[in-house]
């Protein structure tokens, strides 16, 4: 294949690759947060600058090798920190104006060496050297970005950092080797370069759709486990979650506690003052209770004005403890609705969950040390014991 026919072939698959970058980012779910949404622009800014630095290679072999001498370190170094900003973005980060100078300057600084090394010095291993040290940068950084928000579960974020960590090694150990150990003539190695491109804009592609619509699977999840009005978790979340809660604590042999607690008169509330107050009620009195707990506590609303808390490695004193507090706390902190106050108490039943009980039949004693709190004077905490079969 001569030279020009193979640069037109690079240019026609270089921007097919781009053009279905650009339809498949824009087929995803737009993200309602501003940052999130300007991910995807990003991202296909990277492939668009990717394209143009393998276009860019390719000109040494014409007699416009100036383009490939000002162009190609300039888009490469411009790509990896796209790649960056597009990572800052994903995760709803704003870039700080300090960051924004140091990337202009080190694009610059790299620009202005790459002429240095061109014109006065002409050594091309120095160039390629000084390419991959400054890709390094913005790659390493946005592999720090994803870890701080990775978490167990979340299957697109280790996808995408998996494609940031191959983008790394090409750069840190296959290019290096490849340019000091291996490489062939200088179209041999505008060749590797189309194929290396090709690789790493579809290993993207991919991991960006991955990360972007597992996003929206846990957002959509969240929501469907969510109780609208009071944010706290619904019942649906807590039949699908415990189970694994009961064997993470038999296998670790941890109890667990249970509190379930209801708004006393909230009939009263809703009678007496609307509907509108008693829906505050509700909000009001999970922000009370949420303020006491820990974050490994589950704040559950079962339905109507019944609530369950859900407290791992912890024993019946503890739990009581803290029901107490909870119901002191609710006292002291009456709902204030258009300038007056409108008194809040709740019933407490608690109940211990040792290592082989039933967690549902252990719910059903916490119901029946709840009905005996409201039964014999309600605002008051009532506890049960018990024993593993």
């Amino acid at each position: 294949m001569s030279i020009s026919a193979f640069i037109l072939f690079q240019a026609a698959l270089l921007v097919l690759i781009a053009l279905v970058g650009v339809i498949f980012t824009c087929a995803l779910p737009t993200p309602s947060q501003k940052h999130k949404a300007m991910a995807a622009h990003y991202a296909r800014g990277f492939m668009l600058s990717m394209c143009l630095a393998q276009l860019c290679l390719s000109m040494r072999h014409t007699d416009y090798a100036i383009i490939y001498l000002l162009g190609y370190n300039l888009f490469l170094l411009v790509s990896a920190y796209l790649l960056f900003v597009t990572v800052v973005k994903r995760y709803g980060h704003a870039l700080r104006y300090q960051q924004m100078w140091l990337i202009s300057m080190h694009i610059v600084v790299l620009e202005v060496l790459t002429l240095v090394f061109a014109f006065y010095y002409d050594s091309e291993p120095v160039r390629d050297m000084l390419m991959l040290v400054s890709c390094v940068v913005p790659i390493v950084l946005a592999m720090n970005r994803v870890r701080l928000v990775l978490s167990r579960d979340s299957v697109g974020d280790k996808v995408l950092l998996l494609v940031l960590a191959f983008t790394l090694f090409t750069i840190a150990v296959v290019a290096p080797v490849y340019l000091t150990l291996i490489a062939g003539s200088e179209f041999e190695q505008t060749v590797m370069g189309l194929l290396m491109v090709v690789l790493l804009q579809l290993f993207f592609i991919v991991g960006f759709a991955v990360s972007v619509v597992q996003s929206l699977v846990n957002r959509l999840n969240k929501k469907v486990y969510t109780d609208a009005l009071t944010k706290a978790r619904n019942r649906h979340y807590f039949y699908n979650m415990a189970p694994k809660i009961s064997e993470n604590a038999a296998a670790s042999r941890q109890s667990l506690a249970a509190i379930l607690c209801d708004i006393d008169h909230f009939k009263a509330i809703n009678d007496t003052h609307g509907h509108v107050v008693g829906d505050k009620a509700l909000q009001h009195f999970t922000q009370v209770l949420q303020a006491e707990l820990r974050k490994s506590d589950m704040l559950v609303r079962m339905g109507g004005e019944e609530f369950l808390v859900v407290l791992r490695n912890c024993d019946i004193h503890r739990a009581t403890q803290l029901a107490e507090r909870l119901r002191a706390s609710v006292t002291d902190n009456s709902l204030i609705h258009q300038g007056k106050s409108v008194s809040v108490t709740a019933s407490f039943g608690v109940v211990e969950i040792v290592p082989g009980a039933d967690i549902f039949k252990s719910l059903n004693l916490a119901d029946q040390a709840l009905y005996k709190a409201k039964a014999t004077g309600r605002n008051q905490v009532i506890a049960i014991e018990n024993k593993p079969a």
